[in-house]
């Protein structure tokens, strides 16, 4: 002690030499542990976008193969851009007026409503009144449901008709059936 005592200054910069390196490496030791935490916490961040990426990379044949059907089968769906409203909106009518004919029931009225642009796609609609028993109605709806491109039911009302008189014995039920119909066609 009695040499810190009369060389003082030497002995300042003696201590400092030896405090000097350690809070270098004390203070080094702590960035690198924080950013080794950083990365750490980048890297879990990272992991399940990798992950997805990796997922997406296995399946991007399937999701080909899919769109490839989808593709395809949105042609048998909908009217192509091609044909002409007024052609498609005659054969739709006839199309129709002949699936529920052939089901048994009796079209007393059918009539091409304005077409409609949603979207990409004009809206072919068809008003249609009919009569007939619950199983004709139940097969030209049948008919509708297998009909290609398709056709959207949008609204269906169903009233039974009334017995013409009471000493009618040969009587069956029938109803009368409006349908609000529509087919879509593709806008280029």
């Amino acid at each position: 002690m009695r040499w810190v005592r009369f060389y003082r200054k030497d002995a300042l910069v003696i201590a400092f030499t030896f405090l000097l390196p350690i809070y270098a490496f004390i203070h080094l030791a702590t960035i690198l542990v924080g950013h080794s935490i950083e990365s750490r916490d980048e890297i879990a961040n990272i992991t399940p976008r990798i992950s997805r990426l990796l997922g997406l990379i296995e399946s991007e044949e399937k999701m080909k193969e899919s769109l490839l059907i989808v593709s395809d089968g949105s042609k048998s769906l909908v009217y192509p851009s091609t044909e002409q409203e007024s052609v498609i909106s005659a054969a739709l009518q006839a199309e129709l007026r002949r699936i529920m004919i052939e089901a048994g029931l009796t079209v007393s009225n059918s009539q091409l409503q304005k077409i409609r642009r949603e979207g990409r796609f004009d809206l072919i609609g068809l008003n249609v009144t009919s009569v007939g028993t619950i199983q004709e109605l139940d097969l030209a709806l049948t008919g509708l449901d297998a009909y290609r491109p398709l056709v959207l039911i949008e609204s269906l009302n169903v009233y039974p008709n009334r017995r013409k008189s009471a000493a009618q014995t040969n009587y069956r039920q029938t109803v009368t059936a409006r349908f609000k119909l529509t087919s879509l066609r593709v806008v280029q």
